[in-house]
């Protein structure tokens, strides 16, 4: 319970910090066209419960260019506008498109040509709540263990 309660604490903290409520009325991103060419993340759509569809395309990353043109920490306030815009704006017209509440998304994460492991932790997987229905991951193969691998069955 304390681990719960200390981990609520900091992300109220951060929340507050980093500027999370204010984010979509304060924070501007006029470099997003420039690193829209190196991160490769959009919507597309809805699948056929009205669920948001996310891609993200990692092996089109490119570190280099990308952080040419922002720095890591705008990278990241813009990642929680996105996240801020698609609670506010995303889910609420996909609710109206199909007659019925939609509070979660579909992610594709493709990993077609990452040829090194890279993590993607960041602050917003710790303290922003994930509305995930589903998530879909092609080109993993060489990211699972045998392990894994033995239990897919397809």
């Amino acid at each position: 319970m304390a681990l719960a309660k200390a981990m609520i604490i900091n992300c109220e903290k951060w929340r507050k910090e980093f500027g999370v409520d204010d984010i979509v009325k304060n924070f501007d991103f006029p470099e997003k066209e420039e690193v829209d060419k190196y991160y490769l993340q959009f919507y597309h759509k809805m699948d056929m419960n009205g669920h948001p569809i996310y891609i993200e395309q990692l092996g089109k990353l490119d570190f280099k260019a990308l952080y040419a043109c922002t720095t890591q920490d705008r990278l990241l306030k813009h990642l929680v506008w996105e996240y801020k815009k698609f609670i506010t704006s995303r889910l609420p017209a996909c609710s109206a498109a199909v007659g019925h509440p939609v509070e979660t998304l579909c992610t594709i994460l493709n990993l077609k040509d990452v040829s090194l492991p890279i993590s993607i932790v960041s602050k917003t997987t710790s303290w922003l709540s994930h509305p995930l229905a589903k998530s879909v991951t092609p080109n993993a193969w060489l990211w699972l263990d045998e392990v894994t691998v033995a239990k897919i069955v397809i």
